[in-house]
């Protein structure tokens, strides 16, 4: 009974993301709300499923995305989130699936902190921990790849108003160009290697150094995005805010 329930939960998170990716929040807001309340049933009836309780903080985070979208607060889909992501982890701690949900939560709690201004470095910390220990369950599990990937970069962000931030940025740099020899259509990979050399390529400007190297890695992965999978909304975005930056440089320093 508890495998019918999942599947269903599987059917409408899957809708869910689609909807997601083209943008449209409101229904895919919907769809996770079904998605969740299948997967809870399911876990009402078998209590010690890990894959379950990780489905369920996967859905949990999509809702927080959402929500962040929408503009509303992301607290408690972020706190069900963490909450089925250590059941997970306490019903099958061998398993990665929970220590990779438990990093993503803790990544996006982050990326929260981070653009309230607030320090997002212990949260970010805890999601590379998190990361290593869900990447040392599963080698090449390009999901974790990613989640790893996106803790450093946003921590490189951070370190720049105390450190040199580039050793981070590399770190992260290997994690992605990882994932994307492992899954070479996986378009999370593409996009967020992109963001991380602009941030790079925006750090070497304040530091009076040329950034368009940097930015044409990131215009070159993104066109790599959208020829893969030419609904992804978000690559359009960042490759029109990169060129946007590229321009720019090159009228004012020429």
């Amino acid at each position: 009974l508890s495998e019918a329930i999942k599947l269903r939960g599987e059917i409408a998170h899957a809708q869910a993301l689609t909807q997601f990716s083209h943008g449209k929040h409101e229904d895919a807001r919907a769809l996770l709300g079904r998605a969740i309340g299948h997967f809870q049933h399911a876990a009402d009836i078998s209590r010690s499923d890990g894959q379950l309780h990780a489905a369920l903080a996967r859905a949990f985070m999509d809702l927080s995305e959402v929500d962040r979208l929408q503009g509303k607060p992301q607290d408690e889909a972020f706190a069900q989130a963490l909450a089925s992501a250590e059941r997970a982890i306490t019903a099958l701690p061998s398993d990665s699936s929970g220590y990779l949900e438990r990093a993503r939560v803790q990544l996006f709690i982050g990326q929260g902190a981070g653009r309230k201004k607030q320090n997002p470095a212990p949260y970010l910390n805890q999601s590379i921990a998190s990361a290593e220990q869900a990447l040392s369950r599963s080698p090449n599990d390009v999901i974790a790849l990613d989640t790893l990937g996106n803790a450093l970069n946003w921590r490189g962000q951070w370190e720049i108003h105390s450190i040199n931030p580039e050793p981070t940025w590399q770190r992260a740099v290997e994690a992605f160009q990882k994932a994307i020899a492992l899954a070479p259509n996986f378009p999370w990979a593409h996009n967020d290697l992109a963001i991380c050399w602009w941030h790079h390529g925006r750090y070497l400007d304040g530091k009076g150094k040329d950034p368009r190297p940097k930015f044409q890695l990131a215009m070159e992965q993104l066109k790599r995005v959208v020829a893969i999978h030419p609904t992804y909304q978000f690559a359009y975005a960042n490759l029109a805010i990169i060129l946007y930056d590229f321009a720019s440089y090159c009228l004012e320093r020429g």
